[in-house]
């Protein structure tokens, strides 16, 4: 564009005030796209491992189910709300005491004893409606809880209420308290003191009058979020599923089959938490939806109860939870031939069951946030394959200019450097911002040839060059999107296994002439 931009100062220059038209032919060299195609940018870059030989191998590390503190149990929001009727005549001097309680408070926790947590984060929030022309002083203690050993007691002002809107929300941070759950005794459970005192506040500028005819009062929790809990987790069953997930691992893999050389795939179930498990998986496929196909997973897994010892303490603050692993070798069932449906969806079906023995450590079940239970599908397969039709897919986006509109022909060429050491075919099409194909420009029977391998991860690519003639109407829809796809389609020697290096890669770039007349005023 620098150049045609030349040429028209040029001109400018020569003719001056001539008024008579001028108009000339020209050719442009236009760049369109320059990328490169590998499988280190088919796959995402966590799905790819390097050994020291530069060859590639396809890891998978997939989590499949979980259980946390917050899994556990449920923390319950509200711990107390008051109604306290204020009868229209009511008159109360500064600092007067009108309302006290202290009591034990019991959490619904059921089949879950704690005994002890700890907070990573949340609020003590009080709402509040004060029915007097005063403000009024709400003092509230939790003995139990505590923050670097100092009791929770907190005092907060409301502000006078009024005719029009007396509602009040004040919030306490409650950011790494521990509670102790067992009661003023130390012998119980779910449970804790609170001490709660409402009066006129001792900076009333006069007597308290009532305004309105009812003190509203409500203390909850909010937005809780638990780093340690202690106790008996009870008797409980988790399911999982049944559940479809989307998965995208091969969402560039449109395809073809693919013959895996060898793999190792384990089932891996880390158990961060303090308890005895029992896990049971029922159910687990793969499908692919662009061909409507559905493999179930088959192995002796299926349906086994697989028990699983809890994890141990450390109390060191930095480290505090040795978990117990179990690794499950799944190598000998039909994983690959999931794996190789190049599925976008995944469905299971699972259960576990908490403490199935009993209260065996005496109330001393734990979970620490961010130490869980959870299950993760492993596989670590060596890219060494056979392939039939395999077909890579990408998009580029490209740009040909504003100012082309008087485009008489286009002609391009597709220039491909295949490192590969197998034959390939190329397909290039033009898509609208839908992603709709509106017009194919290579079709899938131009052959690439396989590159020349030197030795064992070592090749000289192969050039090809594949002309492209745009007709004027194909011209225009160039002109009128902005981003191609591309299809490769690789196919192997199938007598033998190819192992691919980091090294292999197609380098493609999409250039031409175009004619073009210019014409100036």
């Amino acid at each position: 564009m620098k150049r045609l931009l030349a040429i028209y100062i040029l001109l400018i220059l020569l003719i001056g005030c001539k008024k008579n038209p001028i108009e000339w032919d020209t050719s442009l060299n236009l760049p369109l796209f320059q990328t490169e195609l590998s499988f280190t940018n088919i796959l995402p870059d966590s799905m790819i491992s390097v050994d020291e030989n530069r060859l590639l191998s396809l890891v998978i590390d997939k989590k499949l189910f979980s259980l946390s503190t917050n899994s556990i149990t449920t923390f319950p929001d509200s711990i107390f709300q008051l109604d306290l009727e204020i009868p229209n005549t009511a008159l109360l001097a500064p600092n007067a005491l009108f309302f006290y309680k202290n009591e034990l408070q019991t959490l619904q926790l059921s089949p879950v004893e704690l005994t002890q947590i700890a907070l990573y984060k949340g609020f003590l929030t009080f709402e509040v409606i004060n029915p007097f022309d005063q403000p009024i002083e709400i003092e509230y203690q939790i003995p139990a809880a505590k923050l670097n050993g100092n009791p929770l007691r907190k005092k907060v002002t409301i502000p006078k209420g009024n005719a029009h809107s007396n509602n009040y929300t004040a919030r306490i941070n409650l950011d790494a308290y521990r509670l102790d759950l067992r009661g003023p005794q130390l012998n119980s459970f779910n449970s804790y003191q609170n001490i709660l005192s409402v009066r006129v506040s001792p900076q009333a500028t006069d007597s308290a009058r009532a305004i309105g005819n009812q003190l509203f009062l409500k203390i909850h929790f909010e937005d809780i979020d638990l780093a340690y809990i202690k106790g008996y987790f009870g008797k409980q069953r988790q399911n999982y599923g049944p559940k479809t997930e989307e998965i995208t691992f091969f969402d560039r893999i449109t395809d073809g089959t693919l013959d895996l050389e060898k793999s190792r795939a384990f089932l891996i179930i880390q158990n961060g938490i303090g308890a005895d498990l029992q896990f049971q998986l029922q159910e687990l496929s793969a499908t692919n939806t662009k061909n409507n196909s559905e493999i179930p997973f088959q192995s002796s897994l299926i349906n086994s109860t697989i028990n699983i010892t809890r994890a141990s303490e450390t109390n060191l603050p930095h480290n505090p939870v040795i978990p117990s692993q179990t690794e499950i070798d799944i190598t000998n069932s039909n994983i690959l031939e999931l794996l190789t449906a190049f599925p976008d969806k995944i469905s299971y079906c699972a259960s576990l069951e908490v403490n199935p023995m009993g209260n065996i450590s005496s109330g001393n079940d734990f979970v620490y946030r961010l130490h869980d239970f959870n299950t993760r599908l492993y596989l670590e397969i060596p890219l060494s394959f056979t392939a039939a039709n395999l077909t890579l897919r990408d998009e580029l986006p490209y740009s040909v200019g504003e100012d082309l509109a008087n485009i008489n022909s286009l002609n391009l060429n597709l220039i491909v450097e295949n490192g590969f050491p197998f034959s390939a075919r190329i397909k290039l099409e033009i898509i609208d911002r839908l992603g709709n194909s509106v017009c194919t420009m290579i079709e899938n029977d131009k052959l690439i040839s396989p590159a020349q391998l030197i030795e064992e991860g070592v090749t000289v690519a192969t050039r090809s060059i594949i002309p492209i003639k745009l007709t004027k109407q194909e011209t225009n829809l160039l002109k009128n999107n902005s981003k191609m796809r591309i299809f490769v389609t690789l196919n192997t020697d199938n007598s033998n296994y190819t192992k691919i290096y980091e090294s292999y890669k197609m380098a493609l770039k999409l250039s031409g002439i175009v004619d073009y007349h210019a014409v100036i005023e």
